[in-house]
């Protein structure tokens, strides 16, 4: 009789879910992604993140060598530093590359920046046979044989060994795992925006804020964050750009921001920011209207739970 196959049903195909169905691939791990979006491009992706050489590391021992590949293809170039400054520029703390990661020869030990498109398009290779889209879970049933099932909205069903909730911070697995862990209003939200750095944005841009990342720092409920993305290589359509992240309180904000446009966004962030260096001023209106956005900022602190078939995974337990 041939021995059984564990078989892992994963709902959610973020960075946190693809990169667990990579790692469970190249360890021979059966393995199934169910993802509600109709496609991967269905939402705008506008973030970009920073991967830590402990990131870094994980994803090395989860990617097959080909995929490696590509994600060193896909990344930033690194460095730069973090610099604190406060709203006139003047510097505050700077913390060079060096100390916070030092130099390493392996390319698993650094830290790189890159988007979180492009890094959900790397993890997505090779998964065509495993990752299903427009599977929109509803809820879970625990089988007499110590197995899981998983229905999804258009009446289909996964069975598995286990089911991993990889699908976000307003998660439907946690909502019936752990019915009393809800995420919390930190009272923040943030404005995402990017500047591209062209022959016209460089030369009027402080050297300081055209490599590695920069916090502005204000007496005020708010504060600025800017970071450089340097592409490695600079294909048609991917060129650099200063991604800023404005972050404020919510009583901070006018009433009803979250339903304006982007560039109605815009107004209010400089209007916020009136007082600060001009430059600073000039850097905030002449981002791209069409890459404002605003985001939310809530918490979730993981609470514990028994050991069993079904699990939860990346923002879905703590955001």
């Amino acid at each position: 009789m041939p021995e059984k196959v564990f078989q892992v049903v994963v709902v959610g195909a973020g960075i946190g879910g693809l990169c667990l169905a990579q790692g469970l691939r190249k360890a021979g791990i059966e393995v199934k992604v169910f993802e509600r979006d109709r496609a991967v491009d269905a939402r705008l992706d506008r973030y970009r993140l920073h991967i830590n050489p402990a990131g870094t590391r994980s994803l090395r021992a989860c990617l097959p060598d080909a995929v490696w590949d590509r994600f060193l293809a896909a990344v930033g170039r690194p460095g730069g530093g973090f610099l604190f400054l406060d709203e006139q520029l003047h510097e505050l703390l700077s913390i060079e590359n060096s100390l916070m990661y030092p130099a390493s020869d392996d390319s698993a030990e650094r830290a790189y920046p890159v988007e979180r498109r492009a890094l959900r398009d790397v993890l997505l290779s090779d998964l065509a046979d495993v990752v299903q889209f427009g599977k929109r879970f509803e809820r879970y049933e625990l089988q007499p044989n110590g197995g899981v099932t998983a229905w999804f909205a258009d009446g289909s069903r996964a069975d598995g060994d286990l089911l991993v909730g990889a699908d976000g911070s307003a998660s439907q697995v946690r909502a019936q795992l752990l019915p009393r862990a809800k995420p919390d209003d930190t009272g923040a939200v943030g404005f995402g925006a990017k500047l591209p750095l062209t022959p016209q944005t460089r030369p009027w841009l402080p050297p300081e804020l055209l490599e590695g990342e920069t916090m502005i720092m204000t007496g005020s409920p708010f504060f600025l964050f800017t970071s450089v993305f340097q592409p490695v290589s600079e294909p048609e359509g991917k060129s650099a750009y200063l991604l800023c992240a404005f972050v404020a309180r919510d009583d901070a904000c006018p009433p009803g921001i979250a339903d304006v446009d982007g560039p109605s966004m815009q107004r209010v962030i400089a209007d916020l920011a009136s007082g600060w260096h001009p430059i600073l001023g000039q850097l905030i209106v002449t981002c791209d209207p069409a890459s404002v956005a605003m985001f939310p900022f809530a918490s979730l602190m993981p609470p514990s739970w028994p050991t069993g078939p079904v699990t939860l995974l990346g923002d879905a337990i703590h955001l």
